[in-house]
């Protein structure tokens, strides 16, 4: 999976779980856990509020109060980003225009 995929994983996860583990994210992801620590602090040094807990319950977790904010695109930025697809997969994608 490519590097934003996974990133966007991590925080889908992290959003979605009380308090994860670097294992359990580099296990679910099938990534080494030196890339998870990475994509971790790449995630924070974004402005993520991501909390560590150190020892035996330790895990990650977002500040209670962190919402993601809406996507909201115009449809240029929506032909970029199906093109962007298009282009990084090799299976057939559909689109479907709403």
């Amino acid at each position: 999976m490519p590097k934003n995929d996974n990133m966007l994983a991590i925080l889908w996860m992290l959003s979605s779980s009380k308090k994860i583990t670097a294992k359990q994210i580099a296990e679910k992801l099938e990534l080494n856990i030196r890339t998870v620590y990475r994509y971790i602090d790449s995630l924070s040094a974004s402005g993520v509020p991501i909390i560590s807990d150190s020892g035996h319950n330790g895990g990650y977790s977002l500040i209670n109060e962190f919402h993601q904010a809406p996507l909201v695109f115009d449809i240029e930025e929506k032909k970029h980003f199906s093109m962007q697809l298009l282009m990084q997969r090799t299976q057939a994608i559909r689109l479907v225009m709403f």
